[in-house]
Formats: C-alpha cells, sequence, structure tokens
C-alpha cells in the first residue's frame, strides 16, 4: 500500500500497458489502484509511476512525496478509515507474494517465457477508479490514500524464505556434508531440495542470498581453509567414460554450469565456476586422487567448485517451489505503507521492505534469527552486522512472542544437531531483554531503551513464586547462585524454546543465536 496526498477526483482509465524495466509481472497478475487526488502534481506523480517510460529516479520522487499519508481505504466496503499505522495480522506472518506465476517444480529447469522487462494487457490491468470524499482524513491534513491489491500466484510457507520468480530459496547453516545438506533441506521442507541454477541472473540472486550467512561462518567455524566456510548447491558431476554428467539432485540435466568435457587446469575459467574449476578430483593434493563429484558455492560472487561429497562445509542452499494460491485470492497485506518502485517490489514485500533476505515480516516488524555461538554483547552486534537498523529483539505481548517462537523452532532443532553443549539451555537464542537490580527491585529494559511491560517482574521472587508467562518455570531468578558459588548476576534473557519461555542468564554465557528485529523500510 502506498499513499499520495491530494483531494478526490476522478481520474480516467490508465493505459491498458504496464510496462517496467525491472522484473514484472506475469500472466494472472492483477495490480487495482484505487486513486483520489486533486492537484495536478499529484495526477502528474500518478502519471510518471504508471507510465511505460517513467524512470527510477521518478517512481523514488513519487515515493517521497507521498510519505506521511495517515487514511486507509477499505476496497471491500468503499469507505475509509483513519489508520495511525498500517492494518495487518498480529498472529501470522506475512507471506509474500512471487512475482512469478509458474507453478512448475523448483528444481527443474524452467519453461521458454517472455521477457519480464514487458507486461502485456493480459499480464496486468492498471484500473484507476472514482474515490468518494474520505471526510475524517480531509478533516485531518486533507488527505486521502490510494491502495494497490494484487493477486499473487504463489507464496512461500515458512520463515526466512525469499521468493523470487516462484520460488523459495533459503540458506541452512550448520557443519554438514552433502548428504546431510540434502536431509538439512527436506527438514526444512519436505518439498525443498538442495538449489538447482538455471541461469546467471538465478546464480547472482543466490550470491547475494549467502552475503551474511558466509560472513557468519568464517566467524563461527575455524576450519583448515576458508575454502570449507561455504555452502552445497544441487549439482553432482559424475566421470562417465571420458565425460562427465552434471544433474541436479532432482535428476534433472544440468545447462547452467554444465561442464563436460575433461579439461586441463588452464583452460578451466568459465563462470560460473571459480578460477581452474571445474577439476573433478583432488589429485593435486591428494594422492589418492579421490573423486570431486559434489558442488559448492565458494562466495558472494556465485563462483562454484566442486569437492568431495564427504567434506563438511557450513551450509546449504534449499529451494522449493512457491505454493499456488490460486489467480484470483489477493495474498495478504503489506503489513506497512510502501513506496514501491516496480512490481517486483510489491511482490516482494520481505526484500523490498525489510531490505534484505531471510527476514519474516508481520505487523510491520522484520525478524530474523542469527546462528551461531554468541555471548549477549556479541548477539546486539550480530544484529547490527546484519543491518544497522536491527536490534536484539524487544517483544510486547504474547501474540508477538508466539510468532517469535515459531520462528526459531528450525534453528533450534539446528541447534540441537550441531552444538554439543553442556546442557540444551545454551542451545538457545538470545532476546533484547536486559534486567538489571536497583535497590530491591529489578529495572527491565529493551536493548533500544523501552521499558519492558511484556515479562515485566520487578520484585524479587522466591523460586516456588516464579511461574508465569512467558518466563520458564523458576525464572527470572537473577542470579544463579543455586548452581554458582558466587551468585553471578543474570541480567541477560533468552528464549528457551519453541514454546517461547524465557530464562535469565549471566550475559557472557555463549548461546547458539540471536533473534533480531527492525522496522520495515518505506
Amino acid at each position: 500500500m502506498f499513499s499520495i496526498k491530494g483531494q478526490s477526483k476522478t481520474l480516467k482509465k490508465a493505459g491498458e500497458n504496464l510496462k517496467t524495466k525491472r522484473r514484472g509481472l506475469v500472466e494472472g497478475k492483477k495490480i487495482v489502484l484505487r486513486v483520489s487526488r486533486k492537484s495536478s502534481k499529484a495526477k502528474k506523480e500518478y502519471d510518471s509511476y504508471g507510465s511505460s517510460s517513467s524512470s527510477k529516479d521518478s517512481s523514488s520522487k513519487d515515493s517521497s512525496s507521498s510519505k506521511g499519508s495517515s487514511s486507509h481505504k477499505d476496497s471491500s466496503s468503499g469507505h475509509s478509515s483513519e489508520s495511525k499505522e498500517s492494518h495487518s495480522s498480529k498472529d501470522s506472518p506475512l507471506k509474500p507474494c512471487s512475482p512469478n506465476e509458474d507453478s512448475s517444480s523448483a528444481n527443474e529447469k524452467p519453461s521458454n517465457s517472455k521477457s519480464s522487462d514487458t507486461v502485456s494487457t493480459s499480464e496486468a490491468s492498471l484500473l484507476v477508479t472514482e474515490d468518494s470524499s474520505n471526510s475524517e482524513a480531509s478533516s485531518s491534513d486533507n488527505e486521502e490514500s490510494s491502495t494497490i491489491s494484487e493477486s499473487c500466484a504463489s507464496v512461500c510457507s515458512g520463515f526466512g524464505w525469499t521468493n523470487y520468480n516462484g520460488n523459495c530459496y533459503k540458506v541452512v547453516e550448520g557443519l554438514m556434508n552433502q548428504t546431510q545438506a540434502l536431509s538439512a533441506c527436506t527438514a526444512e521442507d519436505p518439498q525443498a531440495q538442495l538449489v538447482s541454477i538455471w541461469d546467471e541472473a538465478e546464480n547472482r540472486l543466490i550470491g547475494q542470498i549467502i552475503t551474511r550467512p558466509l560472513a557468519r561462518s568464517l566467524q563461527t567455524y575455524n576450519l583448515a581453509s576458508p575454502i570449507f566456510n561455504t555452502f552445497w548447491i544441487g549439482l553432482r558431476r559424475v566421470l562417465v567414460g571420458n565425460r562427465y554428467q552434471s544433474t541436479w539432485t532432482n535428476g534433472s540435466a544440468a545447462i547452467f554450469g554444465n561442464v563436460p568435457e575433461i579439461t586441463t587446469a588452464a583452460s578451466r575459467n568459465t563462470s560460473p565456476w571459480a578460477a581452474g574449476q571445474p577439476s573433478g578430483t583432488n589429485k593435486y593434493t591428494d594422492p589418492t586422487g579421490a573423486k570431486e563429484e559434489c558442488v559448492h558455492m565458494l562466495n558472494a560472487e556465485g563462483r562454484w567448485n566442486d569437492a568431495r561429497c564427504e567434506i563438511q562445509m557450513t551450509g546449504a542452499i534449499c529451494k522449493k517451489s512457491a505454493q499456488s494460491v490460486g489467480s484470483s485470492g489477493t495474498v495478504g497485506s503489506t503489513n506497512a505503507v510502501v513506496f514501491p518502485s516496480s512490481a517486483f517490489d510489491l511482490c516482494n514485500p520481505s526484500v523490498s521492505q525489510c531490505n534484505g533476505f531471510g527476514w519474516t515480516i508481520s505487523s510491520g516488524k522484520c525478524y530474523k534469527v542469527i546462528e551461531g555461538l554468541m555471548n549477549g554483547t556479541q548477539a546486539v552486534s550480530a544484529c547490527t552486522a546484519e543491518d544497522p537498523q536491527a536490534q536484539l529483539v524487544s517483544i510486547w505481548d504474547e501474540a508477538e512472542n508466539r510468532l517469535i517462537a515459531q520462528i526459531i523452532t528450525r534453528p533450534f532443532a539446528r541447534s540441537l544437531q550441531t552444538y554439543n553443549l553442556a546442557s540444551p539451555i545454551f542451545n538457545t537464542f538470545w532476546i533484547g531483554l536486559r534486567r538489571v537490580l536497583v535497590g530491591n527491585r529489578y529495572q527491565s529494559t529493551w536493548t533500544n531503551g523501552s521499558a519492558a511491560i511484556f515479562g515485566n517482574v520487578p520484585e524479587i521472587t522466591t523460586a516456588a513464586s516464579r511461574n508465569s508467562s512467558p518466563w520458564a518455570a523458576g525464572q527470572p531468578s537473577g542470579t544463579n547462585k543455586y548452581t554458582d558459588p558466587t551468585g553471578a548476576k543474570e541480567e541477560c534473557v533468552h528464549m528457551l524454546n519453541a514454546e517461547g519461555r524465557w530464562n535469565d542468564a549471566r550475559c557472557e554465557i555463549q548461546m547458539t543465536g540471536a533473534i533480531c528485529q527492525k522496522t520495515i523500510q518505506f
């Protein structure tokens, strides 16, 4: 949804063709724009957005001029209601829509399709309808709202997936060989497999998606070589006779990145492979000349390397098809005032609004779990490293707490598999609550300085009296003097499990991750 200042005025029906230089809509996608404006300036802004010749700068200018509107139009009833913030669901995160409605398997070669640079009349229509006067909005700032509602063909179920061109992508982090990487993807979703890559554009996207996980891998794992701080993809390359057969893990023959010949190192320098790859064997460093039949992505530039399948890398890149939801049903809500510069932004709010990959949107906020061993201070840094605007999560009610508990379900399971710690209590994730004893009462604040309301327990209590949600039984204790003779203070807080229970702990203890939060990007 985006808003444009102005009073009510009927505009003529926009042109039937909507062209875009960025990734566009495909057949079956429909945008309905309901507009009310007064000034010629507003009409000019609208024409600039809708025109096939509009530039990216013009779209950006429109977005800036649109900022500040606070009314929301209910397209089903025709009435407008004042909205301080965006309308959204508290209990369920937004499932972003895909700009591609192809329902074919994620790991099959995509069929030929028309260029996404042009959107035909059968692919999208832009409708402008007369808007009734908004008396409430007119009485305050004399503004009315314009609403984009879209019908999307597919969404990604689950948390942390990036939706692109009808496919969903996710990096699963942790030490694993290629066989374990396959299992990690299906554990994430039974329909998911190790990623198959069909062209340079998709390869570049995946290179972007692994940027932050790659940096975390280098920080978390001190391996023999940085070449192992990388991520498995789904390509298998097997020597049959004097030629290599390259297939994806679902059995599809590889086209992009296929190198069937037995080549010399000097002749190997073709994208997407790293220089000197694929070698097919590591006989240059291993006297046994063990076969290198599996493939991993080395870096954020998307370069590939072949390796022995039993080697442990630091993660897997998974892919699945986005779920079809029909061609006419409106999917979800943007949960925010958005100033899109293209149709791609509208159909990928988790990317455009959260400004990054792997974030879950709900109620105007973006959430993400950062995995890896870290203490409370390092957890704060992990969030700001992910995004300068991000902080350890603050939680304001039971609904938000349940959502976050859902988000950590898979990371929690991976933590138990990856880290053999002294107690499962450490296989958990930091949140942003600090609880400090001042006099004879505890002051609870979030890392952004806000006073805590939900989960606030100011009293010094006995273990028997502590059994109140969201805290785990017997928590918060404020100290671990029962197990530590020094009675060290427990001023930081972590979420213990997928039920969303909290525990206080010493800030210097290493847990297995952090839950980060930021507001959506306008």
